[in-house]
């Protein structure tokens, strides 16, 4: 696997996360980046040696939430005016 794969005529892209997922599927994963134009650029990454990992550093939840703030550029809100009759 390449780390993504595109669907329905480029319209839907799959991602993976999790190189060489459970040390077994031998997967690439990879991070698709959009710019404030919409470009695509994948990153993509190999798994590291399994006997090359040391301990995590810290414990992690297994779950991961995101915001729509860190998942959207922010916007500038316009400059209101007011007119008087």
């Amino acid at each position: 696997m390449e780390g993504y794969k595109w669907m329905f005529d480029s319209q839907i892209v799959t991602v993976w996360s999790a190189p060489n997922y459970c040390y077994r599927c031998g997967n690439i994963a990879s991070i698709l980046e959009l710019d404030e134009n919409l470009n695509k650029e994948f990153r993509v990454f190999q798994a590291a040696q399994q006997d090359s990992r040391g301990p995590p550093a810290k414990n992690l939840p297994l779950t991961t939430s995101y915001n729509v703030t860190t998942l959207l550029p922010r916007v500038k809100p316009r400059k209101r005016t007011t007119t008087r009759s």
